[in-house]
């Protein structure tokens, strides 16, 4: 095996490696916006600081999908000018 595919096979794991994270991260992200607007209605209802740490997540877990989102996007190619 040359060198040059050596370093074309590492370099495609690790965009292989870094995919499956973000994808991961953006599972992750959807799933805690669920709960946090799902699950925890009722316990949001309770006092205010509790509504707030209701807010707090769902901004966290859009934080997260909009960064994988973007990370996956230019990871894949998307923007490339041409």
């Amino acid at each position: 095996m040359s060198e040059n595919t050596k370093a074309q096979t590492k370099a495609f794991a690790k965009h292989l490696s870094a995919s499956r994270l973000l994808v991961v991260l953006a599972v992750t992200s959807v799933g805690v916006a669920l709960i946090g607007i799902f699950a925890l209605a009722n316990w949001a209802e309770v006092s205010e600081l509790h509504h707030g740490m209701q807010h707090v997540l769902i901004f966290l877990a859009g934080i997260g999908l909009g960064g994988s989102s973007i990370a996956l996007y230019t990871l894949k190619g998307g923007s490339r000018e041409s």
